[in-house]
């Protein structure tokens, strides 16, 4: 079983993505993994957390390529403000 890793923080008052050490896909494929996931997200319902207030959002996004599932762990307190993000880190590859 492999899996794919992208961790990232978003530090919101300097408005910057900073990919993490544990990230193994290539800058190239970035924009397609990121994409499979918002694609899973689409649908997904509502969430009604209510989102956590911070300076910087930590998040990690798993792909079991076996079998192409997604597992999202983030510090976000939301569903919606972590997609939000993931959005974010997505314009963010376009500068590659």
């Amino acid at each position: 079983m492999g899996l794919a890793i992208i961790e990232f923080n978003y530090d919101v008052v300097n408005d910057v993505i900073v990919w993490g050490p544990e990230t193994n896909v290539r800058k190239e494929a970035l924009s397609e993994v990121l994409e499979g996931y918002i694609r899973t997200q689409i649908g997904a319902g509502e969430d009604t957390g209510d989102p956590v207030q911070r300076n910087v959002y930590h998040l990690r996004l798993t792909l079991d390529v076996s079998d192409d599932s997604f597992r999202m762990s983030h510090d976000c307190g939301n569903e919606g403000l972590c997609l939000g993000i993931v959005l974010q880190a997505l314009r963010e590859t376009e500068r590659f």
